[in-house]
């Protein structure tokens, strides 16, 4: 049985017909439109960062790419392929874009707060670092089934709630 994809209109016959219901799915695909579209170049996104953590919601003191939002782009572009870029297009923003995943950019530390800074400078004693810590989708598969690879899985620490998050790496698509 063949998957739907996410704009397509899951509507009975008798459905079909009617405008409001039309209207409203219409008014939603826009919705998502604007969502995924750069306010800046008003094109549908290439490389969306996220700057909080996905478990605590706290800023992150580094921005790295968002794939679950990188997936929702590649799944509307599947469905929308006149808005998808060019192959040369995509290089070339590659090219320019600073952040990705083996590089993420790193904010400077804006807050600073002596009355918590130890003599050692040892953070140790607030966020132990052991080898043992492992996030919760190296043991558990998530909802759609993604688990932690058994060898070396590379992981991303959140320094807020001191958790691990996969390190998933995109899967790029060439344009056809």
């Amino acid at each position: 049985m063949k998957r739907k994809s996410s704009t397509e209109l899951t509507l009975d016959k008798e459905e079909d017909k009617n405008p409001q219901i039309i209207e409203s799915n219409q008014q939603k695909k826009l919705n998502l439109d604007d969502s995924l579209t750069c306010p800046i170049c008003r094109d549908i996104l290439t490389t969306p960062v996220s700057v909080h953590c996905p478990s605590c919601r706290k800023n992150m003191k580094s921005a790295s790419v968002n794939h679950t939002i990188a997936s929702l782009i590649e799944t509307y572009l599947d469905d929308n392929p006149e808005k998808k870029l060019s192959t040369e297009e995509l290089e070339e923003r590659k090219n320019l874009n600073k952040i990705s995943t083996a590089n993420p950019m790193v904010f400077k530390d804006t807050e600073y707060d002596s009355e918590f800074d130890d003599e050692d400078d040892d953070d140790d004693d607030i966020f132990p670092i052991s080898s043992s810590i492992t996030c919760r989708f190296c043991n558990y598969p998530s909802s759609d089934g993604f688990r932690c690879p058994s060898v070396n899985p590379e992981h991303v620490r959140c320094y807020t709630c001191n958790e691990l998050h996969p390190l998933i790496q995109p899967q790029v698509q060439e344009n056809k």
